[in-house]
């Protein structure tokens, strides 16, 4: 089974943009929230995986209070530019492989924030 990126999402300023539609401010220094939305390949359906795709620029100006950060779930890129970014996301669609849905999905949620990525089924017990 592969997956497929069938849509790309930005959040701006409470908006909801496709990534063609979003344009930060400085292309050399910024950091957007972007969700993935992929599912299984020629198959309907999917599920939510969410980045920081931001500029080294962004970071090196951030203040970092408690004087770190973790970078899990970033993209950086060099400078704002939506083709290579949509590039970026097929090709990582193109290599997540497994043998079923839950295989592919955990590979991709080493890349982003899967919205399962900590689910568990609660057990029911009985008396």
């Amino acid at each position: 089974m592969r997956a497929e990126l069938k849509g790309l999402e930005v959040e701006d300023a409470g908006d909801i943009l496709n990534l063609d539609e979003f344009s930060p401010e400085d292309p050399l220094c910024f950091a957007a929230n972007v969700t993935a939305l992929i599912g299984p390949f020629n198959e309907r359906g999917e599920e939510l995986f969410q980045f920081t795709v931001c500029t080294p620029r962004w970071l090196e100006q951030d203040t970092f209070p408690k004087g770190y950060c973790w970078g899990r779930h970033y993209l950086f890129v060099s400078r704002w530019d939506a083709k290579l970014i949509m590039r970026v996301f097929r090709d990582l669609c193109l290599h997540a492989e497994g043998p079923d849905w839950n295989s592919v999905a955990t590979t991709l949620s080493r890349y982003g924030q899967w919205e399962f990525e900590d689910y568990r089924e609660s057990l029911s017990v009985n008396h």
